[in-house]
């Protein structure tokens, strides 16, 4: 009995369904663009179907086939898991904020915050302004010691003079 002579037939696509598998299993793995990751798995599980269709037709190799249609398939599947939690994530935030709950948190929360750091922000604000005030006075109020160096500066000439 002679076993028949395997082919080539859907190599090809075999191949192409491998590398876009691939391709969308790196970008799946990716938060927030791993959705993306959809587009490329299904057109990955269409080309290994046909290859496997193929395949199958001329008694070719599946084994390069089903490679690409098992990674393609985890990809898409994992792309697949992001869109249902961001879709859900959405909803859950379009509920949260029907009856303007979510602003309503905020505010409280906002509240709760000044409540409890509001004396302290205040205080140091206004310890910190009273500084300031005092520092600038100062700094406008003829300073006696640069008065008197410069007293000193006009004078020593002068006294040079009269010594020699």
């Amino acid at each position: 009995m002679e076993e028949p002579v395997k082919t080539n037939a859907g190599q090809g696509f075999g191949i192409a369904s491998l590398i876009l598998g691939i391709l969308a299993l790196l970008i799946a793995f990716i938060p927030c663009i791993g959705i993306f990751a959809l587009i490329p798995g299904i057109i990955a599980i269409v080309l290994g179907i046909v290859g496997l269709s193929q395949a199958r037709n001329a008694n070719g190799t599946t084994g390069l086939i089903i490679s690409g249609l098992v990674i393609s398939s985890l990809a898409t599947l994992i792309a697949a898991v992001w869109l249902i939690f961001f879709s859900a994530s959405g909803l859950f935030l379009n509920k949260l904020n029907e009856d303007n709950k979510l602003d309503i948190v905020i505010e409280e929360f906002v509240n709760q915050f000044e409540k409890e750091y509001k004396d302290d922000k205040d205080t140091e604000i206004d310890s910190f302004g009273t500084d300031l005030e005092k520092t600038l006075e100062e700094l406008e109020k003829p300073d006696s010691l640069n008065a008197e160096h410069q007293n000193e500066d006009t004078s020593s000439p002068d006294s040079s003079n009269t010594e020699k």
